[in-house]
């Protein structure tokens, strides 16, 4: 071929051909040039022909080409150069080839078989080296890409082929002939096809004011395969990582956190895509002034491993199509918006959100502020506090979000005393908590702060007046707020919109709007209706990068970290309605095991004034009423107060108005004459001062790395309680003075904890919890590591009291909030065992202290443990036998209860109390299998024999007969009969027994028989798997022939299954065709002519028929022979193959692979970590590492082996146990064994180590002091105890002890009158010490006598002032009386119940500092206390009555409150020994009775007369 620039010279080329007479050539054509067939040199050609000239000026021939004669240009009318541009098909799955193509269509409607088509695939419009191109033929004109071109190809650490995906995929056609390969036509372009992922928006608005949930879907333009021995297609997917941070945050997938998955199965053939789940993104609620963010949201790289093709069986990898591939990222917005901020404080002033102030003066329950948009809500209770009745305070607040409620609660306690506060939760349903809810509080549990999932935070801050609340709530609610809170809508002139939407006409109208109906309220409801829109358990995801992934339920939201500052830890919850926090009910725990936890208190209720409608008015002086305290010094106090916080000074220099609070401040104390409910305006000043410095970012500090935060100064100024001003505040931390502690120094150093009470009064049922932690309330704990319970045993028997000596042990103490600790408890003997196996213990009791430092300890309290099914405990304790139940070696049962180790015996308080009965009822059980059992000779017939039992117990089987017969019976009922009897016999009876646990039984007699299979015609007896053995059910197997029996058989000729007109003669099980003359082959269908209809041929080769006979074709390709028999030919071995490594024979083919370890990629070789794709067959105990071409196993550590078979090494087989000790292997990893002494032996039993030594059972001493202790010798364990001479019973401490009643000594002499005039009283006593009680019963009564004893002498009359006038804040004075020169108070049954600590600090308080409880010194204030209950509200109702008497400083040694020990004068209701530290409490106005002092109960206070005068 010649190429020839220009067209016209090609023009002349033909017509001197045609000149020539070229006839055959006469349809040439001038075809379009090469691409370098172009001659730019300027070179002039010229024709001389009719004298024209030609100059082409040096353009450009590269256009046109001409052939020579020989290759004649084919004559077409349609031009072979293709005038339209190919077709690139979108990408397809084929699942059953398990590839993904992209198809290139050339668009050419000729015929002529010598074109040809070069197509190559662009990526980006270039070609890339890697993707193979192919030729296309007018027969085959598609061609088809591989889309594991797309992905990243990495393989031994090299790169095979970089990624292409992101890329726009074309294919590019030329056209040629197949005779002239190198002169083609110009390239014709493909449209494109994007491959990657992408997001179904370019970018996403945030707004932090509207709640419109936003959603990014991410799609894959091109579907995928994973690797058959990872995933199959349908759990196939690819995970795209999210990095989104700062102020956007992703809310988590069911998948991946900070993840996007897409599944291969979803891919849409139709839409071309496979789309994502959609994720959520929304902005953060940062809860600060910041202005709008743009920001961009990135993906990250994609990583999948390469695989084996599922498909290939030659071992190529192929890598995943999204390898190595990063998705682009979109941009973010997120719009700023404000957020809300309201409070009520002290009695309590209200500052709305948009700055409305007022006071609140009304008792009872109200909204505090509730949206109109979504489920949330605030409520409050308020109490009435300080010295006037008109004032009120926050004592709870509760706050509902979707399907949560929490609450903060001190109204149980009287105003001004400090109480450990209660955090309730209750969800709807009594489902769990929402995982975004938080409640923190600050070491001294004062403050609270309740964040809920959406964001919002609620401040609850306990004062000795009650609780103060702030709430920051998030943009979106703006302008849907109602409540005390107003309107939230910038507009204050609407604050006071009441709840039927009109605007009230004073504050009081409004106020009593928003009271909520008694009975309605979270703090009284439990079951709730579901918010069917709460986005319940969601996460939320942060995700600056792959390191740095941080998920939570609050992520969605930003609270005030500087608020945040000194609340560092989650206080305890008191019961709620929350799952595994319920509350108590009787027997609970027999429904639901979950209750069975320590962790649930019990309820502990209160009686709370819901007020009424009717608006309070306080009525208020200067100077206050009772304390003359003028507003000036009010004023004074309060800016004092304030400048004296610890961060004042810095809030100042910010700009914020730290007296803004003064003004309500003064009227706090106007109203309560308290000058402590001045903190109260510093806490407004710090909660204004932190809100500022967070949202207000123009006031943030710069740090040296140029980033802004909050005020420093700020932050490092805010110390809990301005660290009681005991010491500095130093980086936000207390920094105490000397002799202070604690983490707001509020503790001198040294200080012991003060215990109050324990919950539930000190008891715990074993049956409602495992009694094995306890909640103690106490003052002046320290959040210390050194924080420690001691616990000592006390044995509880008979009503008596014993402390067990020896048994005093340390325990964890775990810090739940300021007041509470939480002490772990040893088990306690109630409820472990059986009384079959040891003595039991019905009740136990545990002194319980606690330590700041490990060393010094708290008095003790004392915790009871019994078992409610037999007994009744009250405070106290007092424990008494419930009747209608057994106490049966101090273990508890109720009526009808079995034996736990022997079911047979049972509860029958009715027969014995104290030991089982044998069970009154117990019938015997009864079969219900068929009494015939039925079997074919030779068969073994195998069943399961059934019987039930009236009480539903289990059963044993036995055969009663003599002689069994061969058949052999399991207990368990499993019964085999595999011998026949032995002719003539066909059957035989056997007796077979059924027994119940308790001996009870059923004999019945069973027959068993042969059965003689009725098949006929050689058909089989087989058993019907649908029917139950032994019973006779069996079918016939019939071949040939069908029928019940096997009676009929079958005409195959009925089918008529030969052809051509042949006979058919019918067989058993068969047929037979006679065939004509013409025909031949099973079933005369072959015509005699027809050799190659019978198939001579090897298989694929054509076959011929001859005259008479037939001709076969050649072998196929690979094969040789003469066509009816082929042989393989081994290209490998006969070297025709073209592989470049190993060479693989096929059936008429060949493959080219790699060696062992090497994979095929690309036609290359590479070797394979067979360790990585987990192609080894190492042990699972093994270690893989992989080597050059291959890989090795070594057994880890612990085992032995070749590594592929590794077996635990058996360190017992070097003996390392001393005799008389049991070794057991450790599992691997472990290298050594575990040595068991045997029983009485103690030691870790091994040669090396401390062998085995003999227990000594007397250490720790079992016994009763009183007993002497002797060791069993092994294997025997414990010990021998036998009391001492004059002592009965077993002699061990556990048990029974050594016992001696006790005796009365001689009547003391009568003392002296008690009083110098009028009527008094005289005593005498006697003790318990003739002998001394040990362990036995108490002297029977009395152990003091008293007379009246009459002086002659009459009392001079006093004129006085009446009590209430010298004590006007002690409400209810008809419950006052004189004595002499002092004041007697007692509560009524409106006052609440306290234990005896807090009843005297009451009496302490009423009495100005000097009040005590009643201290009845002598007969005439008994007399005249007695007459003052019977006059006084609720003296004649109420039973007992706390006095100021205690051996709470020594154990024994009674003081009363003003530390003079107890005189000669006593009124005890026993004179037995006790064994703790009491209180005294008045029984029935005349007896003195000892009380535990936790008890809750009413109580007289003593006041001095002459100290108000």
């Amino acid at each position: 071929m010649k190429s020839i620039p220009g067209f016209l010279f090609c023009l002349l080329f033909i017509s001197t051909l045609l000149v020539l007479s070229e006839t055959r050539c006469s349809s040439y054509r001038c075809c379009y040039g090469r691409d370098d067939d172009c001659d730019t040199t300027g070179v002039d050609y010229d024709y001389d022909d009719d004298d024209d000239y030609y100059d082409y000026g040096g353009s450009c021939y590269c256009d046109y080409y001409c052939l020579e004669a020989e290759d004649c240009c084919p004559d077409y009318e349609t031009t072979c150069l293709m005038t339209t541009a190919p077709i690139l098909h979108p990408p397809v799955l084929n699942n059953n080839t398990m590839k993904v193509t992209f198809t290139c269509e050339v668009q050419y409607d000729g015929e002529d078989d010598r074109a040809r088509f070069d197509v190559k695939f662009l990526f980006d419009d270039e070609e890339s080296p890697d993707a193979p191109r192919a030729t296309l033929t007018a027969a085959k004109k598609t061609a088809e890409l591989d889309a594991k071109y797309l992905g990243l190809h990495n393989l031994g650490g090299a790169t095979v082929w970089n990624s292409t995906m992101g890329k726009t995929v074309s294919c590019s056609v030329q056209s040629y002939w197949s005779n002239s390969t190198d002169t083609r036509s110009i390239a014709l372009q493909s449209s494109g096809y994007w491959t990657g992922i992408r997001s179904n928006t370019p970018s996403l608005n945030l707004p932090e004011s509207r709640d419109t949930k936003v959603y990014l879907t991410l799609y894959a333009t091109v579907p995928f395969i994973c690797g058959a021995e990872y995933e199959h297609h349908d759990k196939c997917t690819i995970t795209i990582p999210l990095r989104v941070g700062g102020d956007v945050v992703t809310e988590q997938s069911d998948l991946h956190a900070c993840a996007i998955t897409i599944r291969a199965a979803d891919w849409d053939p139709d839409t071309l895509r496979a789309e994502a789940e959609p994720v959520r993104i929304l902005p953060v609620q940062d809860m600060k002034d910041d202005g709008d963010h743009v920001a961009a949201l990135e993906f990250g790289t994609i990583v999948k491993p390469f695989f084996w093709h599922p498909l290939d069986n030659h071992g190529t990898l192929v890598p995943h199509i999204f390898n190595g591939y990063t998705p682009p990222g979109i941009q973010t917005l997120t719009e700023d918006a404000p957020t809300g901020h309201c409070y009520g404080v002290t009695d309590p002033h209200y500052r709305t959100f948009d700055g409305t102030s007022y006071t609140m003066l009304d008792v009872g329950e109200f909204v505090f502020t509730k949206s109109t948009r979504r489920k949330f809500e605030v409520q409050v209770r308020t109490y009435e506090c300080g010295s006037l009745p008109e004032v009120s305070c926050h004592c709870a607040v509760a706050v509902r979000e979707g399907n949560d409620i929490v609450i903060v609660d001190i109204c149980h306690r009287q105003w001004s005393y400090q109480v450990n506060p209660k955090i309730i939760e209750k969800t709807a349903g009594g489902r769990p908590l929402s995982p975004g809810v938080t409640v923190k509080g600050n070491a001294n549990g004062r403050q609270f702060m309740i964040t809920m999932s959406e964001g919002s935070t609620i401040r609850a801050e306990v004062n000795s007046w009650g609780l103060n609340v702030y709430l920051d709530t998030l943009p979106i609610d703006k302008g849907e707020m109602t409540g005390l809170c107003g309107t939230w809508d910038d507009n204050r002139s609407n604050d006071f919109t009441m709840k039927d939407g009109s605007l009230a006409a004073d504050t009081s109208q409004f106020i009593q709007s928003w009271r909520v109906l008694q009975g309605t309220s979270f703090f009284d409801i439990d079951d709730f209706p579901p918010d069917p829109a709460a986005d319940d358990g969601v996460t939320f995801c942060t995700c600056a990068s792959s390191e740095a992934i941080s998920c939570s339920p609050s992520d969605n939201s930003s609270p005030n970290p500087v608020a945040n500052i000194n609340l560092p830890t989650a206080p305890k919850k008191a019961i709620g309605n929350v799952l595994n926090g319920g509350k108590r009910k009787k027997r609970s725990t027999d429904t639901d095991p979950s209750m069975y936890t320590d962790s649930i208190e019990y309820e502990d209720k209160y009686d709370f004034n819901y007020g009424n409608a009717s608006a309070a008015v306080a009525v208020s002086m200067w100077p206050t009423e009772t304390k003359g305290i003028t507003q000036e010094q009010a004023d004074a106090h309060c800016r004092r107060t304030i400048v004296n916080s610890t961060v004042a000074d810095s809030c100042q220099e910010l700009g914020i108005d730290i007296f803004a609070a003064v003004e309500e401040c003064i009227v706090d104390i106007q109203l309560t004459e308290d000058l402590s409910i001045a903190d109260a305006a510093v806490g407004v000043m710090k909660s204004e001062c932190v809100t500022v410095v967070y949202k207000n970012v123009s006031l943030y500090d710069v740090m040296d790395d140029g980033s802004a935060v909050p005020s420093v100064s700020v932050k490092n100024n805010l110390c809990p309680a301005d660290c009681s001003h005991n010491g500095a505040c130093i980086n936000g931390t207390c920094q105490c003075h000397d002799g202070f502690t604690s983490a707001d120094c509020s503790v001198a150093e040294g200080t012991v904890p003060e215990i109050w009470s324990v919950p539930n009064g000190g008891l715990c049922d074993i049956r409602q919890r495992p009694c094995l932690k306890t909640a103690v309330i106490a003052d002046n704990i320290i959040a210390s590591e050194n924080l420690t319970c001691k616990v000592r045993q006390v044995q509880i028997q008979d009503g008596m009291q014993t402390i067990l000596e020896n048994t005093e042990e340390l325990t964890k103490a775990t810090l739940q909030t300021f007041r509470e600790v939480s002490c772990a408890l040893p088990q306690s003997p109630v409820l472990q065992g059986t009384p079959d196996n040891t003595e039991g213990a019905v009740a136990h009791g545990m002194l319980i202290s606690l330590s700041n430092d490990g060393q010094q300890f708290s008095e003790e309290v004392l915790f009871t443990i019994y078992d409610s099914v037999c007994q009744e405990c009250v405070q106290g304790p007092t424990c008494t036998a419930k009747p209608g139940t057994c106490n049966i070696r101090e273990f508890c049962f109720e009526d009808g209860d079995p034996n736990p180790d022997n079911w047979c015996e049972q509860c029958l308080p009715d027969v014995s109390d104290h030991s089982f009965t044998q069970r009154a009822v117990d019938l015997p059980p009864t079969f219900t299998t068929a009494n015939t059992i039925i079997k074919l000779p030779g068969e073994t017939s195998e069943i399961s024999l059934e019987a039930t039992d009236p009480e539903g117990r289990d059963v044993t089987y036995s055969i009663a007969s003599a002689n069994p017969h061969g058949v052999m019976l399991q207990p368990n009922g499993e019964l085999t009969w595999n011998t026949d009897p032995a002719p003539p016999v066909t059957s035989f009876p056997l007796d077979v027994t059924v027994t119940d646990e308790c001996g009870q039984a059923t004999t019945s007699t069973f027959t068993f028989s042969l059965f003689r299979c009725p098949c006929q015609n050689n058909g089989s007896c087989v058993v019907d798997p649908d029917m139950p053995r032994g019973q006779g059910h069996y079918s016939c197997k019939c071949p040939g022939y069908t029928g019940q029996l096997c009676e009929e058989e079958i005409d195959e000729c009925a089918s008529n299954p030969c052809e051509n007109g042949a006979t058919c003669s019918d067989e058993v099980n068969g047929f037979t065709c006679t065939c004509d003359e013409l025909h031949t082959d099973t079933v005369c269908d072959v015509d005699v002519d027809d050799h190659c209809a019978l198939r001579p041929c090897f298989e694929g080769v054509p076959c011929a028929n001859r005259d008479g006979s037939f001709e076969c074709g050649p072998c196929p390709s690979g094969y040789s022979g003469d066509g009816q028999n082929c042989t393989d030919e081994d290209e490998c071995a006969l070297g025709t193959h073209t592989c470049d490594h190993v060479c693989k024979n096929t059936a008429g083919s060949f493959y080219c692979t790699c060696q062992t370890g090497y994979a095929m990629v690309a036609g290359n070789c590479y070797e394979v970590d067979e360790c990585l794709v987990d192609t080894h067959d190492c042990h699972d105990d093994a270690t893989c590492t992989n080597t050059n071409g291959s890989f090795t196993c070594s057994c880890n550590p612990g085992y032995h082996g070749d590594g592929k078979d590794c077996v635990d090494i058996d360190a017992c087989l070097s003996n390392p146990c001393v005799l008389g000790s049991a070794c057991t292997d450790n599992p691997a990893p472990d290298l050594g064994a575990t040595c068991t002494c045997g029983p009485g032996l103690e030691g870790d039993g091994l040669v090396t180590g401390t062998g085995c030594t003999e227990i000594d059972g007397c250490s720790p001493n079992p016994c009763d002091p009183r007993a002497v202790c002797t060791d069993n010798p092994a294997p025997e364990l414990g010990a021998t105890c036998v009391c001492g001479t004059g002592y009965e019973g077993d002699g061990f401490s556990a048990g029974t002890g050594c016992k001696i009643d006790g005796g009365w000594s001689v009547w003391s002499p009568w003392s002296a009158c008690s009083v110098t005039c009028g009527v008094g009283e005289e005593t005498r006593d006697r003790t318990c010490t003739n002998p001394a009680p040990a362990g036995g019963a108490e002297c029977d009564g009395p152990a003091q006598e008293a007379q009246a004893c009459d002086t002659g002498v009459s009392c001079p009359e006093l004129p006085t002032p009446d009590c209430s006038d010298l004590y006007p804040r002690v409400r209810q004075p008809g419950n006052f009386g004189r004595y002499q020169d002092r004041c007697f108070w007692s509560s009524s049954n409106r006052n609440p119940r306290l234990n005896y600590r807090t009843a005297q600090l009451v009496c302490k308080y009423f009495g100005n500092g000097q009040g005590t409880l009643a201290m009845i010194k002598n007969a005439g204030v008994q007399t005249f206390i007695k007459d003052l209950l019977k006059k006084s509200a609720g003296g004649r109702t109420q039973k007992k009555y706390w006095i100021g008497l205690d051996d709470l400083t020594t154990e024994g040694v009674f003081e009363w409150n003003d530390g003079t020990p107890l005189g000669s004068y006593r009124r005890f209701k026993s004179n037995r020994p006790h064994k703790f530290r009491d209180c005294v409490a008045l029984w029935r106005r005349r007896i003195w009775d000892r009380v535990g002092c936790d008890t809750e109960l009413p109580y007289i206070c003593q006041l001095d007369y002459n100290v108000n005068k």
